[in-house]
């Protein structure tokens, strides 16, 4: 469904971002419901994936606004991941740099208008650049997972994890995506590295339901953390 909206154009990305941050938003809602999550500090934040392009415009902005209002989920727990595999917004007769700073300052006005985050998703490939992450102050980076299989791949995990904690009182968190049993580096180095969390088939598969591991689970991802 995305491809196919990629190859229509904008209008069709923003309609899927639209539907699908008004989907995700509203079955969070439900799901809480029924685990009876009222309290701030049981809920869980919320990423939603969005194209670049989709933020710049005025439809999506209403849109988050919109599910913020009607209380689908708290400004503070949601989360809007920045798709990296896909090139910034782009203007005629403006220059990247400038494109850049425009793009950045549009993302200060949901922060200031809604007090939601963002993150930068698929962080390593592609368009992502350190150029792209200077600047968004994101909550969080996820390291694509073809990373992972690159040789040098703890070099280049541990330098954007530096990077990103150089003279910053509050960094964001670096989680590496794609981890699974078959990931040439282990929890143990990643653990060694600095990296907190992770994301991957070694946890888990992707589910419907919001829900926590089960202590035998716990109990293997701890031995493989330590190294045992």
């Amino acid at each position: 469904m995305f491809k196919a909206a990629e190859l229509w154009g904008p209008r069709f990305t923003i309609e899927l971002d639209q539907h699908f941050l008004r989907v995700a938003t509203y079955s969070y809602k439900q799901t809480r419901a029924k685990l009876r999550q009222n309290r701030s500090q049981e809920i869980a934040p919320l990423s939603v994936n969005v194209y670049p392009a989709s933020l710049i415009r005025k439809a999506y902005f209403e849109t988050v606004k919109s599910v913020i209002k009607d209380q689908l989920i708290p400004p503070r727990k949601l989360v809007l991941e920045i798709l990296e595999k896909t090139e910034l917004p782009q203007f005629e007769d403006i220059a990247y740099d400038s494109a850049l700073q425009i793009f950045k300052n549009r993302l200060v006005e949901y922060v200031q208008q809604t007090k939601i985050k963002f993150a930068i998703d698929d962080f390593g490939v592609a368009y992502a650049s350190i150029s792209r992450l200077a600047g968004l102050r994101p909550s969080h980076i996820k390291i694509d997972r073809e990373i992972l299989h690159s040789r040098p791949s703890g070099m280049i995990i541990r330098f954007l994890h530096e990077l990103v904690g150089a003279n910053d009182l509050d960094p964001p968190d670096i989680i590496v995506e794609g981890v699974d049993e078959k990931t040439p580096i282990s929890l143990h180095r990643l653990r060694q590295i600095g990296v907190n969390y992770i994301q991957g088939y070694i946890v888990g598969e992707p589910s419907s339901d919001i829900y926590r591991l089960s202590q035998e689970k716990a109990e293997e991802l701890k031995k493989l953390i330590l190294g045992h």
